[in-house]
């Protein structure tokens, strides 16, 4: 049993330093032979990095559209004739030809563009000989030619994360139920599996001698609330999820059905965004395979498991980026702590494009952000955070946090602010300035229309000082 608890904490050890980025793919196996070791380093080194934006191509968009993507996990091949795109990403241009294509495009790469989409790698457990190499590498992507490949083909993808999800993996079998046991070869291949750089990011639990003393194999499976909660408490973590494979031994094959159930003590999200109901079945699949290698089933078990939870979340994420808008949001606190709770939250999300605040007080913030996708996605992404985001009589858009946002929406009256005045003085002296510039600076602008005096804003005193500006 210690060396499984051994097993848990060599993991979490193990996890990059930029862990929780979609564009990074964790941990891809690369093994090589050549007539040297270096040249094998460098065809591994490809290959994984092949397999790797496979993987995170297909984590970003959706499986209907997979047709669209290129099958990189295939062996190298010969770099295409046709001449390879601008190696600068960081600009999407609408304008340009492929940006006006009316529908999705099959997407192809160059191995030249594939290893300029590179950012960083991290290698670890590497072994080599004189012919041979060998290793486990992390690579992470540039997101901003990741996004404007995708774009330029035309195809919707995802990249808002969900809140993590705390994983306990338990195997139920006609001799027994295990989970922190040393005989759990399925907790073994959830461990194998990176997690936390997924749409839907999962965690696993240390498995030292707290863990389980809070829970046991059976209290798990049979989702016993207390116990649940005060595990739950221990990694403040705001959903469980029980990952139950149910094995059995037929006619010489395993077969193996996998739930991804909902085991979140209704408490631990009370002030949070609702969630199904305990014992909710997320997920529910069934798998075959020889009697003699379960590891292997195990493995694409867990694969299918979680590309199969990811799914749903990124339907109701897939961004249209043709889909933009630009409005005020009211943001409500109590404390400091309560608006940089909304101020990450906003900077964090990928639906945010840009985002500035008009005014501020000890209470609330007007800001104007730009926002692409539907209104529903960046609700979705708030709530996420335990943000609510909601719109009053008025059609006003504001944003607080759950608790807060539950008593300021039950007011029937618009809601305003001290600094409502101030947004409207400041945007009124913009609009005045802007109609009355250097008319030889403007010599080839339309001519304006006239404005009655009742429209110019009324200026406050000190506007140029003491002295009125003479």
């Amino acid at each position: 049993m210690l060396r499984f608890f051994a097993l848990f904490s060599v993991v979490l050890s193990l996890l990059p330093a930029f862990a929780q980025d979609v564009f990074t793919v964790a941990e891809v196996p690369v093994a090589a032979q050549a007539k040297s070791a270096a040249e094998a380093q460098e065809q591994a080194r490809d290959l994984g990095r092949r397999q790797a934006l496979d993987l995170l191509l297909r984590r970003l968009v959706s499986e209907e559209d997979w047709i669209y993507l290129p099958n990189l996990a295939e062996e190298l091949e010969a770099e295409a004739v046709t001449t390879p795109r601008a190696e600068t990403y960081d600009i999407y241009d609408p304008n340009s030809v492929e940006a006006q294509l009316p529908t999705k495009q099959p997407l192809s790469l160059t191995e030249q563009q594939i290893r300029s989409f590179e950012m960083e790698t991290n290698v670890f457990n590497e072994k080599s000989s004189g012919t041979t190499y060998r290793a486990q590498i992390t690579y992470r992507f540039k997101p901003d030619a990741i996004r404007n490949i995708l774009r330029g083909a035309r195809l919707p993808y995802s990249e808002e994360q969900a809140r993590r999800v705390l994983i306990l993996p338990v195997l139920r079998t006609a001799n027994d139920t295990y989970l922190w046991e040393a005989k759990n070869p399925w907790a073994r291949a959830w461990l194998a599996r990176p997690l936390v750089n997924e749409l839907t990011p999962m965690e696993l639990p240390q498995g030292d001698v707290i863990d389980t003393q809070a829970i046991t194999a059976d209290e798990a499976a049979n989702l016993n609330g207390a116990a649940l909660r005060a595990f739950a408490e221990r990694y403040t973590a705001s959903k469980i999820y029980l990952a139950k494979g149910d094995l059995q031994e037929v006619n010489g094959e395993f077969r193996l059905r996998v739930r991804l159930i909902d085991a979140t003590p209704p408490s631990l999200n009370a002030s949070g965004p609702q969630t199904s109901a305990i014992g909710t079945e997320v997920v529910d699949l069934f798998f075959r395979g020889k009697d003699d290698d379960f590891p292997a089933l195990a493995r694409r078990a867990v694969e299918s498991t979680v590309a199969r939870h990811s799914a749903s979340w990124k339907r109701r994420t897939l961004v249209d980026y043709s889909q933009q808008r630009t409005f005020d949001l009211t943001a409500w606190f109590n404390t400091q702590a309560a608006w940089s709770h909304i101020q990450d939250a906003i900077n964090d999300s990928a639906l945010v494009q840009d985002a500035e605040t008009q005014a501020f007080s000890n209470a609330n913030a007007i800001m104007m952000l730009t926002v692409v996708g539907a209104e529903e996605q960046f609700s979705l992404a708030m709530r996420e955070r335990d943000l609510t985001v909601w719109q009053d009589r008025s059609e006003r858009w504001h944003i607080a946090e759950t608790d807060l946002a539950s008593v300021l929406m039950t007011r029937t009256e618009p809601l305003t602010t001290d600094i409502d005045e101030e947004v409207e003085r400041r945007r009124g002296l913009g609009r005045f300035f802007g109609r009355r510039g250097n008319r030889d600076d403007r010599a080839d602008e339309p001519e304006a229309e006239d404005t009655s005096e009742a429209e110019i804003p009324e200026l406050p005193d000190d506007l140029f000082g003491d002295d009125g500006g003479r």
